[in-house]
């Protein structure tokens, strides 16, 4: 028989807009592909930039927010694609918010001390750790009505009970709502645990989780 032909992939292309609507932004970066982040709500019609870390980075309006995301090969030909739904927030209501939490993986100091200095490094998409390693983590907290962020954490077992506490760092160097946390995993059993976030509000706490595993 005869294998298939392999296209290399070129670029990836990224399509943002409303549901339904005109496009907000259209835009390409070189392969591989890395899922793009909303900035900040804005005036749309921005043309979509290249970031660090293997980002897109564009202008988008608070509400639903659609994305196709496309790999392509050096015709322009679609290789793969994926879409997306989101809700963009609107950062002036009076309400708490946080971003998704970011995971990155080292193993030395020096993969400690290069996480730190890069504004935007690249996230894992593993969810899978050895005891060898330890977690970087990173989140934008916004406070309501614009005032200061004051997010806990604290690491819970695959059940949700509550096993230590998370020190929070603000990183203050990449912005206002940065924040930032590591995580050692040496002292940790083999097993699955969860990674809790919350920021307080006037009615409940907002939150976010995160699963991983670690392994011997």
């Amino acid at each position: 028989g005869t294998g298939a032909r392999r296209v290399a992939a070129a670029q990836r292309a990224v399509r943002a807009g409303g549901q339904p609507g005109p496009a907000y932004s259209r835009g390409t970066g070189p392969a591989p592909a890395a899922a793009p982040a909303p900035a900040a709500p804005a005036t749309p019609g921005a043309p979509a930039s290249e970031a660090g870390g293997g980002r897109i980075t564009f202008q988008a309006p608070p509400g639903p927010l659609q994305l196709r995301m496309s790999v392509e090969g050096a015709a322009g030909q679609v290789l793969d694609s994926d879409f997306r739904d989101l809700v963009v927030p609107d950062y002036a209501k009076a309400e708490p918010m946080l971003s998704v939490l970011a995971l990155y993986r080292a193993r030395t100091q020096r993969d400690v001390n290069l996480l730190l200095a890069d504004a935007n490094p690249r996230p894992t998409t593993a969810r899978e750790f050895s005891r060898t390693e330890r977690l970087h983590v990173r989140f934008q907290a916004y406070a309501p009505g614009g005032g200061t962020a004051t997010p806990t954490a604290r690491l819970l077992n695959r059940g949700g009970t509550r096993m230590a506490d998370v020190q929070i760092r603000p990183a203050a160097g990449r912005g206002s709502a940065d924040f930032e946390a590591d995580i050692p995993l040496a002292n940790l059993p083999a097993g699955d645990f969860l990674l809790e976030v919350a920021l307080p509000g006037e009615q409940a706490p907002t939150k976010q989780l995160v699963a991983f595993r670690v392994t011997s």
